[in-house]
């Protein structure tokens, strides 16, 4: 009697043979698979995949003398298939009642045939009825897409190949991503609670909102949802424990606007906005919403309507224009008026609410004196890039600021060069020019001036031997630098550029400060 499941599983071993393939059979039934096939190493291999293994897979061989191009596959072998890292095929072989091969077809157990293994394998598990896999079973199709075009060896090694022309070992590493994954594009957890009382219940919206960080919650039950399926996760469930939410995303983006009247001035703020995910309802007396922005924190109650205003620039580097901006927003909130909230949208702008300083009166008037200053030296550097400065680095710097805008800007200053002669003669009778270097760091920049002062030198009434002082009031900055932190100028490069400022002075004494 012809035996056409022998016949097939024979062609496929014959056409590895044909082919260089290294193939082993099966000695059980049960394996889910009939054929394990192993590829030669190649002779050319680049450095980068010199520690890759050959490719391998696994075939399962279906013979029929139908051309129905479906067949009932054991769901436990299927399920075999689906969740091994390795390559499975099915290689199905129609005689047409005949003793020859008519036709064949590889199927690979693809991504959307293991999606499909999967779900059904998972609805049968969570069923409360008997969940023996390999009593059940699964239509598997096939169709001209998956057909030999060529009954060879050959051809069927390169249609093998084509399924990891990536590689084999991303292949191995996609599938097991792939696994690990499927069934959950809608979430992979659903986590019910309760909470206990009012107060609880406002902190778990707080939570939510990224104001607090952690809220009591009781009677938690954890569920597995996979492919939609629902399956409680013991594991996971507790009588009591703390939620917290640290990796918490803004729900949207938006811009606040805040403003007086509608003849003053605006201003508008870049806000990530929060929603409670518990809650849907916009006039559920509970719903909250957050905005905020780098610098400031509004809170508002939609059951009080009322908006609770906090701000703190922290150690933040900020630009020095958007520095300049904020703390005259803050210093005109804190006047005392009232101004407009209004959170602007494409085509309109929606008020919520208002706020006051309330009493708080906050004098930024010094700190915008010298952002002021900031800007001019920004600009007579002619620096492109933004200067970034934090308001701890803008209290303290401001006096060194006073100083350097006074030598660049002022038309009073007394300007003082103090240095100690190492060597040398002075004289005093006469007048000399003095080159120098001074630099000032101010936020993340450097800035740079080489000068000449003209002058009679005095002795210094400092108690230190051969200090020497010039008081000019013409300084003339002959070259100005700015950068980064990082490409601050050498101590060498700048005395080497002194000396070539010399040349400007041939007749005249003169004194070049090393440091």
């Amino acid at each position: 009697m012809r035996n056409i499941g022998n016949m097939a599983e024979h062609l496929l071993s014959m056409w590895c043979s044909e082919a260089g393939l290294t193939v082993n059979p099966s000695s059980s039934d049960d394996m889910g698979w009939d054929h394990f096939i192993e590829f030669p190493l190649s002779n050319v291999i680049s450095s980068s995949k010199i520690h890759q293994s050959a490719p391998k897979c696994k075939v399962q061989v279906k013979a029929t003398d139908k051309q129905d191009r479906k067949l009932q596959v054991s769901l436990s072998n299927l399920y075999k298939m689906a969740v091994d890292p390795l390559p499975f095929f099915f290689l199905f072989v129609e005689y047409d009642g005949k003793n020859s091969v008519q036709k064949t077809f590889l199927r690979l157990v693809d991504n959307n045939l293991i999606r499909q293994i999967l779900k059904k394998v998972h609805k049968i598990n969570a069923s409360s009825k008997e969940n023996k896999f390999n009593k059940k079973t699964m239509l598997v199709k096939y169709d001209e897409s998956h057909a030999l075009s060529e009954l060879s060896g050959e051809f069927l090694k390169s249609a093998m190949k084509k399924c990891f022309t990536d590689g084999f070992n991303k292949f191995i590493a996609d599938k097991k991503t792939f696994i690990e994954k499927v069934g959950y594009e809608d979430g992979a957890l659903e986590i019910k609670f309760n909470t206990v009382g009012e107060p609880n219940l406002e902190k778990l919206i707080d939570v939510s909102l990224g104001i607090e960080k952690a809220v009591s919650i009781e009677q938690i039950i954890a569920i597995d949802k996979r492919f939609g399926i629902a399956t409680e996760e013991s594991t996971l469930s507790s009588s009591t424990a703390l939620l917290s939410m640290p990796n918490l995303q803004p729900t949207t983006e938006a811009n606040l606007i805040f403003q007086k009247g509608p003849f003053d001035d605006v201003y508008s703020f870049s806000v990530d906005v929060y929603f409670p995910p518990f809650i849907n309802d916009l006039n559920s007396p509970y719903f909250k919403s957050r905005f905020k922005s780098d610098f400031f924190d509004i809170v508002f109650s939609h059951k009080t309507s009322r908006l609770n205003f906090s701000f703190n620039f922290g150690n933040k580097h900020y630009d020095v224009q958007y520095l300049r901006k904020t703390h005259q927003f803050i210093s005109d909130l804190s006047s005392g008026d009232k101004f407009n909230v209004y959170v602007e949208g494409k085509q309109d702008k929606q008020l919520i609410g208002s706020i006051n300083a309330d009493n708080q009166f906050i004098n930024y008037q010094e700190e915008l004196e010298t952002l002021v200053k900031v800007t001019d030296i920004v600009k007579y550097f002619d620096l492109n890039d933004s200067l970034r400065l934090s308001t701890h680095e803008l209290f303290y710097l401001k006096d060194s600021i006073q100083g350097f805008y006074d030598l660049l800007f002022s038309s009073q200053r007394n300007f003082k060069v103090g240095f100690n002669l190492v060597d040398g003669v002075v004289d005093l009778d006469n007048e000399h020019v003095v080159l120098g270097c001074l630099q000032f760091l101010i936020g993340d920049q450097f800035f740079s001036i080489l000068y000449s002062a003209e002058g009679i030198l005095s002795l210094s009434d400092e108690d230190t031997f051969n200090r020497y002082e010039l008081i000019d009031k013409g300084i003339k900055i002959e070259k100005k630098l700015v950068c980064s932190k990082g490409s601050i100028p050498s101590k060498v490069d700048i005395y080497q550029e002194l000396k070539l400022l010399e040349l400007k002075y041939p007749d005249r004494p003169l004194i070049t400060l090393e440091k």
